[in-house]
């Protein structure tokens, strides 16, 4: 296995209800991804959703964003599963139901293997 890694940074500013990031994922199959607070957990819900930036698709559905953070197992088991192709661009698209009262920031880490 050749892992590697890709990170977004994604906000959802104050008075806002979403916020996105697109980043390029190189040849590989798409195995994990982790999602990283920055700061104060919101007290609002915020789901997570992956897709494809060019198309569209959902690679994988809205979920709340605890259930992208990682669980008490080894680092790389404690990730979250994902399995889908790289080589594109993906959406990582954060959104509440309604407006945030404090600001929402978030590290999210792709894990993808080159082989």
């Amino acid at each position: 296995m050749n892992l590697k890694t890709k990170v977004a940074n994604i906000k959802i500013l104050s008075g806002s209800n979403h916020g996105y990031k697109t980043i390029n994922i190189e040849n590989g199959r798409v195995l994990k991804c982790a999602l990283f607070l920055i700061g104060e957990a919101p007290s609002e819900v915020v789901n997570i959703k992956i897709e494809d930036a060019a198309s569209g698709d959902e690679l994988h559905p809205f979920i709340t964003h605890h259930e992208y953070m990682p669980t008490n197992g080894n680092h790389f088991d404690s990730r979250k599963d994902l399995n889908f192709e790289g080589n594109r661009d993906i959406k990582i698209t954060a959104q509440s139901l309604a407006d945030l009262r404090e600001e929402f920031n978030c590290q999210m880490v792709i894990y993808y293997d080159q082989n």
